[in-house]
């Protein structure tokens, strides 16, 4: 079975998807662990099933740093201690371990799950072609940081035994084409080829008003604005000619991308350590400050004490995150702003905001950003949070799906 695989590699949460189907998401996290591993009770269909949320697998190959065997995602998040995540401080994803493991574990889970609905019984062993696209951010992106990434996957043969109940099977994985991009990037075709739907804000923001409405105090401004107006509603192709300022924030990262039509601009895209993730980080401190040090939690556990009313120290969590979120957003609206003036030469038309941090950022961050673009004649494209998080993912998608056609006819 050839499996055709994205996978976006975010600080938090791994998002991915195989063959076409749906969008699977995880922590970022994996614990190594020792010993003989207790697994939930229960038929094998349950098993086979639950899979993706109870993975365990050991992983064999010259692309890490050391073999051995992983509780991933969630299974990793919620077990006892500290899982391992990504840290957002020090970046250099294309190096760690841990995309590495979790992208492959991932894959023989979904391999393993895939058999077993066809065949209606666990093999013994899997052998998986496939290609691979992933992105890294911009703020880390050299031709030769990507090349090192793609020459761990494809240079390697990776075996991924996958704990199944009381069974394993063996899952073989070689790539035969692996691809590494910038974040930001196949936003671009996520936005071309998005469902209408992901324009309903933008198309309610400009949409054009049939009758003029008397006491306008500014001629000029409602002059202006009218330019920024559709006259019907619009969708990806809209954007297609556009000169357009991408903010996509991340967990850990901001990246801006400037894109003419289809292409990106190389040297106007570029990064920074930004992202709610550092709001978290920052809040979990001051957590620390306030209970004497009798607070050890990781980012994944601190958001889950921020969405629990009865967790005790939630109040004070609230409190601290509002106040590392505020910073943050301040943060990022001064990258727009330097991005527009010094990046794009003020010539972008159109402002596309998107990420799991544009959800959490939204209340600090969206109506400077929409004041921003009116005083410099530029449309706001705020994409919603059905979207939000995975337009890499999915442009990452709609490319492989390209690439996949392109081979074929050949």
């Amino acid at each position: 079975m050839m499996m055709r695989t994205v996978a976006d590699i975010g600080n938090s949460e791994l998002k991915m998807v195989i063959n076409g189907g749906k969008v699977i998401k995880l922590p970022d996290v994996n614990k190594r662990v020792f010993g003989r591993v207790t697994n939930k009770e229960g038929s094998l269909k349950q098993s086979v099933t639950n899979l993706m949320n109870e993975i365990c697998a050991h992983v064999t190959s010259d692309a890490i740093e050391r073999d051995g065997k992983f509780y991933v995602g969630y299974r990793a998040a919620h077990s006892n201690g500290k899982p391992d995540s990504l840290d957002i401080e020090l970046g250099d994803k294309y190096k760690r371990d841990i995309p590495v493991v979790n992208v492959l574990s991932v894959m023989a889970t979904k391999a393993v799950q895939t058999i077993y609905e066809e065949d209606g019984k666990l093999p013994k062993s899997i052998e998986v072609p496939a290609s691979l696209i992933l992105a890294i951010p911009a703020s880390e992106y050299e031709g030769k940081k990507a090349r090192f990434l793609e020459s761990r996957f494809k240079e390697n043969v990776h075996i991924v035994i996958v704990y199944v109940g009381e069974e394993k099977v063996t899952v073989q994985i070689e790539f035969e084409t692996v691809k590494v991009t910038r974040e930001g990037i196949p936003a671009l075709y996520a936005i071309f080829e998005g469902n209408q739907d992901m324009f309903d804000d933008f198309n309610e923001l400009y949409k054009k008003e049939t009758d003029s409405k008397e006491g306008e105090d500014d001629k000029e401004a409602k002059k202006r604005k009218a330019n920024l107006m559709v006259e019907e509603k619009v969708n990806g192709e809209y954007f297609k000619n556009k000169k357009i300022l991408h903010a996509d924030i991340g967990d850990g990262t901001s990246e801006y991308i400037f894109s003419k039509g289809l292409n990106p601009v190389p040297d106007a895209c570029w990064g920074e350590k930004r992202g709610i993730g550092h709001a978290i980080e920052g809040a979990i401190k001051l957590l620390q400050e306030e209970y004497e040090g009798g607070v050890d939690i990781n980012r994944q556990q601190f958001s889950e004490l921020v969405t629990d009313p009865n967790d005790k120290k939630h109040d004070k969590a609230v409190e601290f995150l509002e106040e590392t979120r505020y910073m943050q957003a301040q943060g990022i609206y001064d990258d727009i702003e330097k991005a527009y003036v010094y990046k794009t030469a003020s010539q972008a038309e159109v402002l596309a905001v998107y990420g799991g941090g544009s959800i959490a950022l939204r209340e600090d961050l969206y109506k400077k950003a929409f004041e921003f673009c009116e005083v410099n004649d530029m449309q706001l494209l705020w994409i919603s949070p059905t979207y939000a998080t995975e337009m890499n993912v999915r442009g990452m998608e709609i490319l492989s799906k390209k690439l996949a056609s392109k081979v074929a006819k050949k």
